[in-house]
């Protein structure tokens, strides 16, 4: 750490004329085409309101549709702006990364890219970006103690793809600091630490008002990477006293919302003080995790109001992830907006494979919500189905419901309702235990088995449903708790050949 401070110092007093050079290289770039309507579209609808999400949607519908020419004029025009002074690395950054969260098969769309472009560094820099995201998503989500060897070997199979990828862009243009910053973060993974630091040092020298660099490198001095809060705090007061105000400010607040765990709230005091916390930290800089942990501790606080408005200047801001929309539609589910709750629920299952999103939006079909209010969604039906057949238990109940009452575009079918009932109960869900057990009970969609039913009535509370203990106390005769109840119990409770007698006993009994 202590090779920064002569490089830092150096590029501090040399910041503008570096700005300049900067700018005369992006200006050598091939001249942008303003009035491509592509190229007009895409950037109308980087600024919208409905922000990043739909930015993205729109690379991605270009990527699909293979028009790299489109995709091209509008990168060398934001270049081009950047090389002007008119708009930052990370919004210019953050594009790449966009058009990177491609699927596997868009592979050959950003080869296509790279060739047709030969003496620009855009499409290269792209198809980085991309092989970095097939890296992370082949890895998963999980701890690395969860984490299977095929992952770590399809990660593996990736990184060296988006070095390879970077290596090229800067081949083509060498004062890419952004190609600098994507080596940084193939850094992390692939255990590059010493090299980290050279390729900082030659980011700010190409720019010395750059962000993007050092956000790369601080995220890498992280304790999950080897690093330490001290080395991270280090970094930052290097890159105030060199005078790098741009990263040295960006970095102030992450410092400052990295030490907010908002996991350990403890109640209200606890989201409160984080809150108050959040708004320091967006008083430095305006950071994703200032506002995220702003609008979380808003709807901790359940200022649900506030919480939507605070996350939604999220999603126009930043490249949200799924949590940002699955609180989101939380809060809108606590305002009783269910047709926003749903549509959030929905990107977040759809975009970003979230299942807990995709469990709630089952629960908010099925009426079965957690959040006390019974609804019947339009399309309520096709996602009971959908996730019926993928087997969450949820929605089986959800489906044999609408079997039962014939709701939803569905046909009144009683032995279809019990069918779907008795696959949710042998699934564990205890609403499906209570429905299959009053359908064996009544004798609806087949022979009634007063047995059968009692048995789910006991599942079902063993599952901790409610009203189950209800119907036990209610329905049973005492001779049938002797049987079902006492009795299981006092064979499991015996020992020796007494425990073996009874235990045959009850066989025969069964029989």
């Amino acid at each position: 750490m202590p090779r920064f401070r002569p490089w830092l110092l150096r590029i501090g007093a040399s910041g503008a004329a570096l700005a300049l050079q900067l700018g005369a290289a992006f200006a050598q770039l091939a001249p942008p085409a303003p009035n491509a309507p592509g190229s007009r579209e895409l950037a109308a609808q980087a600024t919208a309101p409905s922000g990043l999400y739909a930015y993205r949607h729109k690379l991605a519908q270009y990527v699909k549709a293979k028009r790299h020419d489109v995709l091209q004029a509008h990168f060398e025009e934001r270049l081009a702006a950047l090389g002007r002074g008119e708009t930052t690395d990370v919004a210019v950054n953050r594009m790449f990364v966009l058009v990177g969260r491609a699927d596997e098969a868009d592979a050959g769309f950003f080869d296509q890219w790279v060739d047709a472009y030969p003496g620009s560094f855009v499409g290269a820099l792209a198809r980085g970006q991309f092989h970095l995201h097939r890296a992370w998503q082949g890895r998963g989500n999980k701890f690395a103690s969860e984490t299977r060897d095929h992952q770590f070997a399809e990660m593996n199979r990736w990184l060296p793809l988006a070095r390879r990828d970077a290596q090229l862009a800067l081949q083509r243009e060498p004062r890419c600091a952004m190609c600098l910053a994507l080596l940084i973060r193939l850094s992390m993974p692939m255990n590059l630490h010493n090299e980290a630091r050279d390729w900082v040092n030659q980011a700010l020298a190409i720019d010395a008002r750059g962000v993007v660099a050092p956000l790369a490198y601080y995220e890498s001095l992280d304790r999950r990477w080897g690093g330490s809060r001290d080395a991270q705090s280090s970094f930052v007061r290097m890159l105030e006293l060199a005078g790098h105000a741009p990263a040295g400010t960006r970095l102030r607040a992450e410092l400052e919302t990295d030490a907010i765990d908002h996991r350990r709230w403890a109640g209200a005091a606890g989201a409160g003080t984080g809150l108050e916390a959040a708004r320091r930290a967006l008083a430095i800089a305006d950071t994703y995790n200032g506002r995220y942990i702003e609008a979380y501790a808003l709807m901790s606080l359940d200022r649900h109001d506030e919480a939507v408005e605070a996350f939604g200047r999220i999603v126009e801001q930043f490249d949200s992830p799924a949590e940002v929309f699955t609180n989101r539609a939380h809060s809108y589910a606590q305002l009783k907006r269910w047709p926003e709750a749903v549509r959030d629920l929905r990107i977040a299952y759809e975009d970003f494979r979230s299942p807990w999103a995709f469990e709630m939006l089952v629960r908010l079909a099925a009426g079965n919500s957690g959040w006390a209010l019974r609804t019947r969604d339009g399309e309520a039906g096709e996602l009971c189905r959908e996730a019926a057949l993928k087997g969450l238990a949820k929605a089986m109940t959800c489906l044999g419901g609408m079997h039962f009452f014939g709701t939803q575009g569905v046909a009144r079918d009683l032995a279809q309702a019990r069918q779907w009932f008795a696959r949710a109960a042998e699934a564990g869900d205890a609403q499906g235990m209570m429905d299959l057990a009053q359908m064996c009970a009544t004798g609806q969609g087949g022979p009634a088995d007063r047995d059968e039913a009692i048995r789910w009535w006991l599942a079902a509370a063993e599952a901790g449903h409610p009203q189950a203990q209800a119907r036990i106390d209610g329905e049973m005769s005492a001779w049938e708790k002797w049987r079902h109840v006492h009795w299981p119990e006092w064979v499991e409770r015996s020992r020796g050949w007494f425990g073996v007698v009874l235990k045959v006993l009850s066989f025969l009994w069964g029989r």
